[in-house]
């Protein structure tokens, strides 16, 4: 592990201790015990779940959170779509501290993003990374048609979409549908991911799996590809 990784786990360590002191000092969440393998079958199992529409996770009420004070151990990370029709726990049927749930339009794996999910990965060992891009992805239309040259939106939009465009055409084959292009902006992002050594180094050593999915707002079913 790098001098940086170190230093950066430490940080986040003493960070997750600082936000676990109370008057009654509640007793430490345990982490994960599950394998990236098993944490992608529990995702599966709670997208039938919800696609079936039998969930055992009927929203998220106040009541819910106290027996999560003491901490948090997700056993995965979903990096998905800011779009408002993406509800990440309801798509996996999942409950307060089961996903770790990061959320940007396009699902672009930038630093920000990467930094967090760093998070859950060192402080956590949360075991499963998912980018997760999804049917009709405004980002991924906005990219397709972008001119690089003439932007016809506000630059910070306009720089993101150049992204998301530069990463599909390096990732995609000649066709230039959308389901084409989502599922290549998820390949780019994947690839985006393991270019960051705390990541690839956990690959490596076994303790991480990377998948990437499609979620289908039309029927709610993600596809993943594994």
């Amino acid at each position: 592990m790098s001098l940086r990784i170190s230093f950066l786990f430490l940080a986040m360590v003493f960070a997750v201790s600082c936000t676990r002191t109370s008057s009654q000092s509640p007793a430490v969440v345990p982490l994960p015990s599950v394998s990236g393998k098993e944490a992608l079958e529990r995702l599966k199992d709670g997208n039938a779940r919800y696609v079936s529409g039998e969930t055992r996770v009927h929203g998220m009420l106040a009541e819910d959170f106290p027996p999560h004070l003491a901490g948090q151990n997700p056993y995965a990370i979903v990096i998905g779509c800011a779009d408002s029709r993406v509800p990440v726990e309801r798509v996996f049927d999942a409950g307060p501290g089961e996903i770790f749930v990061l959320r940007v339009a396009g699902n672009v794996a930038s630093e920000e993003i990467l930094g967090s999910a760093e998070y859950s990965l060192l402080a956590l060992e949360t075991p499963l990374l998912v980018v997760l891009g999804h049917s009709g992805c405004g980002a991924v239309k906005g990219a397709l048609s972008v001119d690089r040259d003439n932007p016809a939106f506000p630059s910070s939009l306009h720089n993101l979409l150049v992204e998301i465009a530069d990463g599909i055409d390096h990732e995609r084959a000649e066709s230039s549908s959308m389901p084409d292009a989502v599922a290549a902006n998820v390949e780019h992002q994947l690839s985006e991911i393991l270019e960051t050594p705390a990541f690839a180094d956990a690959v490596d050593a076994g303790t991480l799996q990377l998948v990437g999915g499609v979620y289908d707002i039309g029927t709610g079913h993600v596809t993943f590809k594994e």
